[in-house]
């Protein structure tokens, strides 16, 4: 079931909107290319936590640049993510959904105890 945007929002902000978390989804797909494109040319193709453990905690150089590039590629995946969640939770284009109660809904809950 869908529900039409809140009329506060006019078509400007909302296209605006729309495109600012279509952006975010593009940047997903770019960074787990090129997530996928560190772990091929850094490990092989390959990388389970053993392999991931053991260049990680390497003193080479080597191993040291083989793992920024992996995790730099790994955190742009979930940053995009949480981009997304964050511009989810307070745009206009969606209805507010509270992820976890706050201490005053607790406080006046019948159940709270």
């Amino acid at each position: 079931m869908s529900e039409d945007p809140p009329a506060k929002l006019g078509g400007n902000a909302l296209a605006a909107e729309q495109a600012r978390l279509a952006r975010f989804f593009q940047t997903i797909g770019k960074h787990r290319k090129a997530l996928d494109l560190a772990i091929e040319e850094n490990f092989g193709g390959r990388l389970g936590p053993a392999e991931w453990r053991s260049a990680f905690q390497s003193a080479e150089p080597h191993d040291a640049n083989r793992t920024m590039v992996v995790t730099g590629d790994h955190s742009a995946v979930l940053n995009a993510y949480v981009e997304i969640l964050k511009a989810s939770a307070g745009s206009a284009c969606f209805p507010t959904v509270a992820l976890t109660p706050s201490r005053s809904s607790r406080r006046s809950s019948p159940t709270a105890g």
